[in-house]
């Protein structure tokens, strides 16, 4: 239903926009004259905003409870190929079409996430041309929001029938709905102080740069474990960070490269790849185990010429749980005791 209003709606602005300014020619021609480097391959700082999307976006969409949605909505794998190859080919002729309108809108010197409200301004559009642009931004705002919702809601499904498996199906689907609106307060609150959406937007897409490779490829090797991809992440937002801008596009930190999305977006994914890959083949992820473990508990352990000496199942036990005894010592009590497995020979 979205995509049927939202389609023939953007057609429709993109042509009215351009018989406004009087045709293609007409239309492109203040561009082509003002800012011939927009319309060239050859545009460094456009490659480069290019690839920072590029890097953005992927990341995100990784992370998007929507997408798996409709993957875990398909039937085979093939359905699956089939369903974002076709959304594809619909998806970059509209986006093509949004990019053209902000090209137009650069000849009046205007830009921005409201570059194409002002543009309508600028020509004077009638009232009921405003009328259609008002549907169709609900329309595409409606269309990524119940999406989100969804997907927020299937993560609460999930993670609530775990924790609480004795909870009736009913039950959990109401706390689920408490905890989707409570998420949703705290958005109402943000949106409403103003902020920059474009620059909320780049923070996400930073934690996601950051997080993307340790997490996705840590499903692929048995190696790269919860801590791995936990602190590679952090290494990651760190790097980033360095590089990151602040609200208003000046640099957060005064280092060389600062404020640059690109730097920042692959500081982020490059640093906690390297650290992701170099931890499962070095010293360091034993020796940090084996500090956790002795840190977190008094009592004697087995060694052997002073190195730990457990069988790997009890091992990998004892790491849990001295996690969750040093970031929260209440989770283990008299009433829930460690039942790791015998240690042995490692």
């Amino acid at each position: 239903m979205q995509f049927g209003v939202i389609v023939p709606l953007l057609v429709f602005c993109f042509g009215f926009t351009v018989m406004a300014l009087g045709g293609w020619s007409s239309a492109f021609a203040p561009v082509v004259a003002q800012a011939p480097e927009l319309l060239s391959l050859q545009n460094v700082a456009g490659l480069r905003f290019g690839a920072t999307l590029i890097i953005a976006i992927v990341a995100a969409e990784v992370f998007n409870q929507g997408n798996w949605q409709r993957v875990y909505a398909c039937r085979s794998h093939q359905v699956v190929r089939r369903a974002f190859l076709g959304s594809a080919l619909v998806i970059l002729p509209l986006l093509l079409l949004a990019g053209l309108l902000g090209l137009l809108a650069v000849q009046f010197d205007l830009a921005g996430d409201t570059a194409f409200f002002e543009l309508l301004q600028v020509l004077q559009a009638p009232s009921w041309l405003l009328m259609v642009v008002i549907v169709l931004a609900l329309a595409l705002v409606m269309s990524s929001l119940d999406t989100l919702l969804n997907g927020i809601a299937s993560v609460f499904t999930l993670d609530l029938r775990r924790s609480l498996p004795t909870v009736g199906s009913q039950r959990i689907l109401s706390l689920t709905r408490l905890l989707t609106v409570a998420v949703g307060v705290p958005a109402v609150f943000i949106a409403a102080r103003g902020y920059s959406v474009l620059y909320l937007f780049f923070g996400a897409d930073l934690l996601c740069a950051a997080v993307v490779v340790p997490v996705l490829y840590g499903f692929y090797n048995r190696h790269i474990d919860s801590l791995n991809a936990f602190c590679s992440s952090l290494l990651g937002i760190a790097a980033g960070l360095l590089f990151f801008p602040k609200p208003d596009f000046t640099p957060l930190f005064p280092v060389p490269g600062g404020a640059d999305l690109l730097n920042s977006f692959a500081a982020a994914l490059v640093v906690s790849t390297a650290s992701a890959l170099i931890w499962t083949r070095s010293p360091v992820k034993p020796a940090l185990q084996n500090l956790l473990i002795t840190a977190s508990f008094t009592g004697p352990l087995p060694t052997t010429s002073g190195r730990l000496n457990l069988s790997k199942p009890a091992k990998n036990c004892f790491l849990k749980l001295s996690i969750v005894c040093l970031f929260n010592p209440r989770g283990i009590t008299h009433e829930k005791p460690m039942d790791c497995p015998a240690s042995g020979s490692s």
